[in-house]
C-alpha cells in the first residue's frame, strides 16, 4: 500500500505546482513553495527511501507494521495543507507594494544603521550573558576555551536565545539591501557564534531566509537556475562539513576539522530527516496502549511553563520533560539523551489524535496563504511572514510547540524593535 500512497502524495505535490504555475509570478506563492519543498524533504523522503531499503527501525522500535498508516498520515497532511492553502482567495489590491525592490531601496538606506546597531546590541547582550557564566566568547573563537559549547546558555537562557534574533536581522539586511560592509560584519560575527553554539538550524534558517528573498526577487531563468544549483551544492557541502566536524567545532579542536568530501557522512542526508519514523513509532505506541495522547497538554500548557522562570516553581525545578517528550522516549525505547523528536504531524496526533493531523495541516495551509497575501501590505510585513514561516520549519521538523513559540518570539523581537523606532521616519 505504501507505494500507492507515495504516488498519491506526489500527485498532490504536482497539483500544487500546477496551481502555482497558473499565477502571473511564482513569487505570489513563494512561501508555500518553500514550505512544500522543505516538508517534502524532511517529512517524506526518508520514509519513502527506507521503505524500499527495508530499514524499519525508529531507533530501537520496529515500526514496519505501521508504515502504511504513517504514510497515510503524510498523505492527509499534504492533502489538507493544499485544501487550506487554496481554499482562500489570494487577491489583494495594494495601493503601494512595500515588498517591491523600489520600495525596499527607498527604505533600506533609512534603516540600515538601525539594523546594524540592533544587531551589535543583541550580540553584546549574548557576549555579556556568556561572560557572566565565566565563559569568554573570544577564548572560544580562538580555540582556547577547551570545553564543549553545545547548547551553551550562559547566565540566562532567555538572553542567550537572542542568537535566534540575529537570524532575523541577517535576513532583514539582505531583504532591504543594506550596504555590503554592514552585511559582511554581521555575517562574520553571527556564523562563528552559530557554529560554537552547536545548533546548525540557525545557519540553515538564515540560508533559507536568503533563498526566499532571492527567489522572490528573481524570476526563474536559466542563469537563476544554474546559480541556484551551484548554491545548493555549496550548501550541501557546508552542511555535510558541519555534520562531519560538529564535535570538533563545539570542542574548538579546529586542527581536527576535515574538509575531505570523501569522508563526509552522506547517509546523514536521510538520517537527519527521519522525524517521520518517530511519528510511526508514536502511532504504534498509542495503538498498543503503551502511551496515551495528552489532549493538547504539551501544546497548550508547556509553552506557558517554558516562558515562566524556574524560580516560580517548587524547588526551582520545572515539571520537565513534557508528556510528549516522555511519550517519544517510550515509543522508541530510548532515553532523552538520544534527543529524538516527532514532526508536526506526530505532535498533532499526540495532542488530538487523528483529527489533529488534518486540522493542523489545514490550519498551516490557511496561515501561509494569509502570510503570502500580506507580504506587501506594510514595510515589515514580508519580514514578519518570513519569520513565521521559518519558525514553522522548527514546528514541522521538531514538532514541539513550546520550542516553536519560543523561536518565533525571538525572531519577531528585532522586527518589532525596528518597527517602533523607525516607522514614523519611513512613512514620512
Amino acid at each position: 500500500m505504501t507505494p500507492l500512497i507515495i504516488l498519491l502524495i506526489i500527485l498532490v505535490l504536482i497539483l500544487n505546482i500546477y496551481l502555482f504555475s497558473k499565477a502571473k509570478r511564482l513569487s505570489i506563492h513563494i512561501l508555500s513553495l518553500f514550505f512544500l519543498v522543505v516538508s517534502s524533504y524532511y517529512l517524506l523522503l526518508t520514509p519513502s527511501v527506507y521503505y524500499f531499503t527495508e530499514e524499519w527501525y525508529a531507533v530501537n522500535t520496529n515500526v514496519k507494521n505501521y508504515w502504511d498508516l504513517g504514510m497515510l498520515m503524510l498523505l492527509v497532511h499534504f492533502t489538507f495543507y493544499t485544501i487550506g492553502y487554496f481554499l482562500f482567495n489570494n487577491t489583494r489590491h495594494l495601493e503601494y507594494d512595500f515588498s517591491s525592490l523600489e520600495a525596499r531601496s527607498s527604505i533600506g538606506y533609512l534603516i540600515e544603521k538601525k539594523i546594524f546597531f540592533i544587531f551589535l546590541i543583541l550580540y553584546c547582550i549574548i557576549f555579556l550573558n556568556t561572560l557572566s557564566d565565566g565563559i569568554n566568547l573570544i577564548d572560544i573563537f580562538l580555540g582556547e576555551h577547551g570545553g564543549p559549547t553545545l547548547g551553551l546558555k550562559g547566565g540566562s537562557y532567555y538572553l542567550q536565545n537572542f542568537a535566534d534574533s540575529l537570524i532575523a536581522l541577517l535576513i532583514l539586511g539582505f531583504f532591504f539591501k543594506i550596504r555590503r560592509q554592514y552585511m559582511l560584519i554581521m555575517f562574520l560575527l553571527a556564523i562563528p557564534l552559530f557554529l560554537i553554539l552547536g545548533f546548525r538550524y540557525r545557519i540553515i534558517l538564515t540560508i533559507f531566509g536568503f533563498a526566499i528573498v532571492y527567489f522572490y526577487d528573481n524570476p526563474i531563468r536559466p542563469i537563476v537556475f544554474v546559480k541556484s544549483v551551484l548554491a545548493l551544492l555549496v550548501f550541501l557541502y557546508a552542511m555535510l562539513l558541519l555534520t562531519h566536524n560538529r564535535a570538533a567545532i563545539f570542542m574548538q579542536e579546529f586542527d581536527k576539522i576535515s574538509y575531505d568530501y570523501k569522508e563526509f557522512p552522506y547517509n546523514a542526508l536521510l538520517h537527519q530527516a527521519k522525524g517521520s519514523l518517530m511519528d510511526f513509532a508514536m502511532y504504534r505506541a498509542v495503538d498498543k496502549n503503551i502511551v496515551e495522547i495528552d489532549y493538547g497538554e504539551t501544546m497548550i500548557v508547556y509553552p506557558i511553563i517554558k516562558a515562566i522562570p524556574s524560580s516560580f516553581f517548587k524547588g526551582g525545578v520545572k515539571p520537565y520533560p513534557s508528556p510528549q517528550l516522555k511519550a517519544i522516549d517510550t515509543s522508541i525505547s530510548a532515553g532523552r539523551e538520544v534527543g529524538e523528536a516527532v514532526t508536526s504531524i506526530g505532535a498533532s496526533f499526540f495532542a488530538f489524535y487523528y483529527p489533529g493531523v488534518a486540522i493542523f495541516a489545514f490550519a498551516t495551509g490557511a496561515i501561509i496563504r494569509k502570510l503570502q497575501k500580506n507580504i506587501g501590505k506594510s514595510t515589515y510585513s514580508f519580514m514578519t511572514s518570513i519569520s513565521i514561516v521559518l519558525s514553522l520549519f522548527m514546528w514541522m521538523t521538531r514538532g514541539y510547540m513550546p520550542g516553536f513559540i519560543d523561536h518565533l518570539a525571538y525572531m519577531l523581537i528585532p522586527i518589532i524593535i525596528l518597527r517602533v523606532i523607525s516607522l514614523r521616519r519611513v512613512y514620512k
